[in-house]
């Protein structure tokens, strides 16, 4: 496997230098199962509160945030004890509930006058990506371009080879490091 790590102080650089050897690696032949180790996390879903009108509602933020809390992770609401045994009762809204956004935007929340307002009336919820990890080397943001190769097509010390003289002649890289690691280091250290 040929393994490629692009390091950068500037994180749009280093991005966009990262999608490029990505585009050059795909494009040699052997090269298959380019995979890097900045996508996006798991899908987020991100709850905006229309503050203004759940303060019109009587509702804070907080009483929001407190209600979805405990819909979504429970409350202990009491203990009993049995003998030697304590047992914690929870309040939580069941998982069916909590993964169906329909059903979740229909929770009550009681406002300061004891009226019930539903939280679809002052949330809203917004798919977004999931935050990729990041990673560093030598105290710099980095990205890590992994790639198999078809068997007999090509070598690791190759596609490194062909790298390096792609990125020298390739502007975009200028400020950027490279660090080769896969089996072409493991290679180049033998000797």
């Amino acid at each position: 496997p040929v393994e490629i790590r692009v390091v950068a102080s500037d994180h749009d650089k280093r991005i966009q230098a990262s999608n490029a050897l990505a585009d050059y690696l795909v494009s040699l032949p052997g090269v298959k199962d380019l995979t890097r180790d900045d996508e996006p996390g798991k899908p987020m879903i991100r709850m905006d509160i229309d503050t203004e009108k759940a303060a019109r509602l009587g509702l804070t933020n907080s009483q929001i945030i407190e209600s979805m809390s405990i819909a979504l992770k429970g409350r202990e609401i009491t203990t009993v004890r049995d003998g030697d045994e304590t047992i914690s009762y929870r309040l939580q809204m069941g998982k069916a509930y909590t993964r169906n956004r329909d059903l979740l935007l229909q929770l009550p929340i009681a406002n300061q006058r004891g009226r019930l307002i539903a939280l679809r009336d002052v949330v809203k919820f917004v798919d977004r990506d999931g935050i990729p990890n990041y990673y560093h080397y030598n105290g710099d943001r980095s990205t890590t371009l992994y790639a198999n190769l078809e068997k007999g097509t090509t070598t690791p010390l190759a596609i490194t080879k062909l790298v390096k003289n792609h990125v020298a002649e390739t502007p975009l890289f200028q400020g950027i490091q490279l660090v080769y690691g896969g089996e072409s280091e493991e290679t180049q250290k033998s000797f």
